[in-house]
């Protein structure tokens, strides 16, 4: 008996046992909620369901009995109630089947009270290139790498230990799960725990899922030894069979979240939880629960087919075949690690199934050294925390020790000071008290460690680490660039080389030469940022992926804290380009140095509005690929209406000229470069003077060429094929009424998600002005009352988001208005 218990405990945190029919009763009925998993006798099996047939009390009833003494039609009756699972006549049959049925029901109430699973963040730049990071990154990313490199301080299974024992005191099931991990939890059985599925399951993924910065923390030890486990597995069995299958996941997912993805098809993902797959379809299709949920439904079945699995550049998260480690070693598990990014292929729905499929391939992460400044202060707090938190004071330092103690205390009372007005989305110096002021939905990372350790020094040392050391200067060579103190920065990237081991990690040595290179060229010091660049590019790291701008990286970097006006900076920028043009091979790296250029004259032109320095940028993107593309094949449309964009402001007829060029290379492309070939039709007839159709007639059926599927992802080019249109028409005044009923129409094609108090972008702004705009002519004809930018978007938030049918009937209405307006012309 005792054993059958601790097999039962095993599998539900929660377990009571009764002898007595009526007390049996009354503790169910005492319970809220559709979670009993009940296991009876055949004689009691029947009452149990006749009782509470009508309840979500009980959620599903096993009965442990010889199939041989119950008759067929009591059997049949026992199978028309839903709640009735089956007859069992062995115990571990029922385990099985119990087993599975838990963790179903367990991760389905899970994701309906943590629906987010994949996510981008919450701003405006959610349309980032397929491998950068920067712009989909927050410090949970960032974080995330730092646990995943530096272990947990000694004492962390303590304090997460005795955390839990306050939490659930009053759940004597749970305190004894966790009195069970405290004494047996080792490393090597990370896996082993987190596919249990109790307490530290559900702890770690509404931690992570949450990005609940002090509950992820406390788990530092654990995440570190989860991810290391993968790492280990993956590492044995890179190259095994499962690797070349599709794996897959089935889980409840609420509408929104959906069409969040789908609305992002091509665009970057992260997983924001450890990810669990499987190769067996059926199992992902029983935790998927297809069939069972309407299209009305609050939350939907969903299977994501996941491929990619061979990549030429594997990612450095892990993934691996856990099955051997697990708890429940029967579903075949491929286990992602959290931050693991992919990109969405498709999103389709299975009448028939009743369930969605998403489609997503695994991407290989890349790194954008923009970010690094973040990413190293992040990394000190953690080491300052562990420092704090292993600190012994009854030990005695040398004298050495007590000196780095100073100089680390010294170093971060700097880095506090430099940090005073830094601006960051990502981390802040200020306590969860003043989140107001940055929005509650996902706050920056409290760098509250480095303030402690500051305080605390005053009155004694601590034992620091090299590495605690090594990043505390580069923190501060970071931050003095960022301000313009270059030769600061110098000193301190080169005392963080002094303490660097670069067998340990040749990420951090390798990216401390990229910010040398970074402050030689912003110094004006070209050729010593040059000397750099071409040492690195003969670096293992720069021949994979992981760094595929690292060009860009070093021409384009400016001191972005720093009273050196933006103009002055570009034009440094610029500079080094043109110094270190004649003396690449442009013949091997015309793609990077014409893509340096493309960016930086997308700066002059839309954040300093100067068309002359963009011209100049775009022209120089078309020489270097001529080199070596000189008959201009594919690749030149856009470059030609990125051109065509720097002159619209200053010179009409020349714009009008690389247009066409423009038009003249994507038709030659077809169907692939419909929506390019229609934008810019549209973005021509915009030029006009006078509101001409033609140019209009001729995108309209380009953009409804696109199957349905293609709709939603490409929902930004064809609103702003539609406000071009309707910019064009709000000239002719006979045509107000109905410009502004388009321009309504218009504004329901931009997502919810857009975040109106952190600024909005482009189009959506010159679309609201456009709006208003056209109420003032309206009303100085029939006084009607003229909105707001506050009416226009609370009138926005309460209309529901366009979905691709009403997109494509809307773009058929708007073709047909045209032809009617042509025909009345005529």
């Amino acid at each position: 008996m005792h054993r059958t218990q601790s097999r039962l405990r095993g599998i539900i945190d929660y377990l009571e046992i009764y002898n007595q029919l009526d007390a049996c009763e009354t503790a169910i009925r005492n319970c809220a909620g559709g979670n009993i998993f009940l296991i009876v006798n055949a004689s009691m099996c029947l009452k149990f369901l006749t009782l509470f047939h009508d309840s979500r009390a009980i959620h599903s009833i096993y009965t442990y009995e010889c199939n041989e003494c119950i008759d067929q039609s009591i059997l049949d009756q026992f199978k028309t109630y839903k709640q009735f699972e089956g007859i069992y006549d062995q115990p571990n049959e029922v385990f099985i089947h119990l087993s599975k049925a838990v963790r179903i029901h367990s991760r389905h109430l899970f994701e309906e009270n943590n629906n987010l699973l994949l996510s981008t963040p919450e701003k405006l730049q959610r349309t980032t290139g397929l491998h950068s990071r920067v712009e989909l990154m927050n410090w949970f990313t960032y974080l995330f790498d730092v646990i995943e490199e530096v272990p947990g301080s000694h004492k962390s299974k303590e304090k997460f230990v005795q955390e839990c024992r306050t939490r659930y005191c009053n759940t004597p099931s749970i305190l004894r799960a966790v009195e069970e991990f405290n004494t047996t939890y080792e490393p090597q059985k990370a896996i082993w725990w987190y596919t249990r599925e109790g307490f530290l399951f559900r702890f770690l993924n509404r931690a992570l899922r949450q990005q609940d910065q002090n509950d992820i923390l406390l788990l530092h030890f654990y995440i570190h030894d989860l991810t290391q486990q993968l790492k280990i597995e993956f590492d044995k069995n890179h190259d095994a069979d499962w690797t070349d299958e599709h794996v897959y996941r089935g889980q409840l997912m609420s509408m929104n979240e959906i069409k969040f993805i789908e609305k992002r098809q091509l665009h970057t993902l992260y997983a924001n939880t450890f990810l669990s797959t499987s190769t067996d379809l059926d199992i992902v299709q029983m935790f998927a629960g297809i069939g069972c949920n309407d299209l009305d439904a609050p939350l939907q079945s969903v299977i994501i087919d996941i491929t990619g699995n061979s990549m030429e550049y594997p990612s450095e998260k892990s993934v691996a075949d856990i099955h051997h480690l697990s708890y429940t070693n029967d579903e075949k598990e491929i286990l992602f690690s959290a931050a693991y990014t992919f990109v969405t292929d498709s999103v389709t729905y299975d009448e028939s199934d009743k369930v969605w499929k998403i489609h997503l391939n695994r991407i290989a992460d890349a790194y954008d050294l923009k970010v690094e400044v973040d990413q190293r202060l992040i990394k000190l707090d953690v080491l300052i925390r562990i420092i704090l938190d292993d600190a012994d004071s009854s030990m005695d330092l040398s004298e050495d020790e007590k000196s780095t103690s100073i100089l680390c205390a010294t170093n971060i009372s700097l880095l506090l000071q430099e940090l005073s007005g830094y601006d960051s989305t990502h981390i802040t110096l200020n306590t969860r008290a003043n989140t107001e002021q940055v929005g509650e939905h996902n706050p920056p990372y409290e760098l509250t460690a480095l303030r402690t350790f500051v305080e605390c020094s005053v009155n004694r040392q601590y034992t620091i680490s090299s590495l605690t050391l090594m990043t505390s200067h580069d923190c501060l060579g970071n931050i003095y660039k960022e301000k313009g103190k270059y030769e600061l920065a110098f000193e301190h990237f080169n005392k963080a080389n002094a303490y660097s081991d670069d067998t340990v990690n040749k990420r951090i040595a390798f990216t401390r030469k990229v910010n040398l290179a970074q402050t030689h060229k912003l110094a004006g010091q070209f050729a010593e940022a040059y000397l750099i660049y071409d040492e690195l590019e003969n670096d293992e790291l720069t021949e994979s992926y992981r760094y595929e701008r690292l060009l860009s990286d070093i021409a384009l970097d400016r001191s972005y804290h720093s009273t050196i006006s933006l103009f002055d900076q570009l034009h440094n920028c610029f500079n080094y380009l043109e110094f270190i043009r004649p003396q690449i091979d442009l013949e091997a790296d015309n793609f990077t140095i014409a893509e340096a250029y493309i960016e930086l004259g997308q700066l002059f032109l839309f954040r300093w509005n100067n068309s002359e320095m963009a011209k100049l940028c775009f022209t120089r993107d078309i020489e270097v690929s001529r080199i070596s593309d000189p008959d201009e094949s594919i690749i030149f449309g856009p470059k030609y209406e990125r051109l065509t964009d720097a002159y619209a402001l200053d010179d009409v007829k020349k714009a009008l000229e690389n247009y066409q060029a423009a038009i003249d290379q994507y038709s030659r492309l077809g169907e692939m470069s419909h929506l390019d070939l229609a934008l810019c039709w549209c973005k021509s007839g915009c030029l006009h003077n006078e509101h001409q159709i033609e140019p209009f007639e001729k995108a309209l059926p380009l953009i409804l060429s696109l199957n349905e599927q293609k709709i939603l992802p490409n929902i930004d080019e064809i609103a702003s094929c539609l406000l071009h249109l309707a910019k064009s028409s709000a000239r002719c005044q006979s045509l107000n009424e109905m410009t502004l009923e388009l321009c309504q129409s218009i504004i329901r094609l931009y997502p919810h998600e857009l975040n109106s108090d952190q600024g909005l972008n482009n189009d959506f702004q010159d679309l609201i002005e456009l709006i208003i705009k056209l109420h003032e002519k309206m009303s100085k004809q029939d006084n009607s009352v003229v909105p707001t930018e506050d009416d226009i978007l609370h009138t926005w938030k309460s209309l529901p988001s366009m979905n691709s049918k009403e997109i494509i009937q809307l773009l058929e209405s708007v073709q047909q208005k045209l032809r009617n307006s042509v025909a009345t012309d005529s």
